[in-house]
């Protein structure tokens, strides 16, 4: 695995960039890479420099466009262990104690533990989890995040789920947090304060992250209500930053 030290344009190519990579030699290799555009300086991914194995063979110094490439920046399917994500680079966890030119060999087993974001990864859903990450690190918003939760049992590990991914996106604890089971008697009650005042301040926030264990393929009836109902006041448009 490797640390991205600088990342810039391709001159002969759209939608593909050159990246010096640190793998903790005494070079620091450049590296051409394409797909969703989600690398920064600073970042830990996955290297497969030349000689080394993949699924697909042996990986060998190549020249892409005029520009030359030692090797690859691998996604979760070139190493193998998702092969459901193939259009990105995946971002490694700094807090799982990688270090640069350390071998991703044995973690076959466990990559969902050093792999960020790695319960949204699809390539159907995961593209506005890399748009806030986007906007976040180059200072395009301060997010603020509120969490409400539906399980009709308090304290649950759906709310703790919701609590983490939270704690993902912004890095912090979220501003805002409602646990719905926790307002069950007033939830129906139309002249309620309090809850409408709670789901005021989550539609205030710049992202929400909603969560529901599902019956049916559908979420809870107090998650609905909360959508829908008389405590859902002032909703604006989501996933936009002030």
């Amino acid at each position: 695995m490797g640390r991205i030290i600088k990342v810039r344009p391709h001159p002969f190519g759209d939608r593909i960039w050159l990246a010096d990579v640190e793998i903790g030699r005494d070079y620091q290799p450049q590296i051409v890479w394409g797909g969703v555009p989600l690398v920064y300086e600073g970042d830990l991914v996955p290297v497969a420099p030349p000689g080394s194995w993949l699924p697909q063979g042996k990986m060998r110094r190549r020249r892409y466009r005029g520009e030359v490439s030692e090797g690859m920046l691998c996604s979760l399917a070139e190493l193998g262990w998702d092969p459901s994500v193939t259009d990105r680079v995946a971002l490694l966890d700094e807090r799982a104690g990688l270090t640069p030119g350390e071998s991703l060999d044995s973690r076959a087993s466990d990559w969902p533990s050093i792999v960020r974001y790695a319960g949204y990864l699809s390539n159907s859903s995961s593209d506005i989890v890399y748009q806030l990450d986007r906007q976040y690190r180059e200072g395009a918003c301060v997010m603020r995040i509120a969490v409400v939760t539906g399980n009709p049992k308090p304290s649950s590990r759906t709310h703790d789920v919701a609590i983490a991914v939270a704690r993902t996106l912004g890095a912090t604890p979220p501003d805002v947090v409602v646990d719905l089971a926790e307002y069950a008697p007033s939830l129906f009650d139309a002249s309620g304060p309090e809850l409408s005042r709670l789901m005021a301040s989550v539609a205030a926030a710049d992202v929400a992250v909603f969560a529901s264990p599902t019956y049916k393929a559908s979420f809870t009836g107090m998650l609905r209500h909360s959508l829908t109902g008389t405590a859902a006041t002032g909703w604006r448009e989501p996933w936009r930053c002030r």
